[in-house]
């Protein structure tokens, strides 16, 4: 990863991704001052004229890919294979018991004044999931 990523820009009156906070972004995760966690959680602010949403949203999938991936492999060095597959299966008990709340009451809530997911669509995704 070390390629600068460019983006195509939405038109000059809609809403695209802050250019400097994208640009910002990706030259931190191409010079690996990442982790998986942060590209994971990262938002970034609309703007007139920025950044078209779904290619960054793509390239972003497919860093936190390759960095969650390489996570992995070096935890599974760390803790042995057996200790690992304990701390994987601890986890998916973790996400079944999530995916086992009824619709609506599966994660908490963001307040009025942050952006959060919208319910439906999280529910729809963990019905697909389970």
């Amino acid at each position: 990863m070390s390629a600068p990523m460019r983006f195509r820009k939405v038109g000059k009156l809609a809403r695209g991704y802050d250019i400097g906070q994208v640009d910002a972004f990706m030259a931190r995760a191409m010079g690996g001052n990442v982790n998986s966690d942060l590209v994971r959680s990262v938002g970034f602010d609309l703007k007139l004229g920025g950044y078209q949403v779904e290619p960054v949203d793509a390239a972003l999938d497919r860093i936190e890919d390759e960095i969650a991936a390489s996570e992995r492999s070096g935890e599974k060095r760390t803790l042995g294979e057996r200790a690992f597959v304990r701390d994987v299966t601890s986890q998916a008990q973790v996400l079944r018991a999530r995916l086992a709340r009824p619709h609506g009451d599966r994660f908490a809530r963001g307040s009025a004044w942050e952006r959060s997911y919208d319910i439906e669509q999280v529910d729809m995704l963990c019905d697909d999931i389970a």
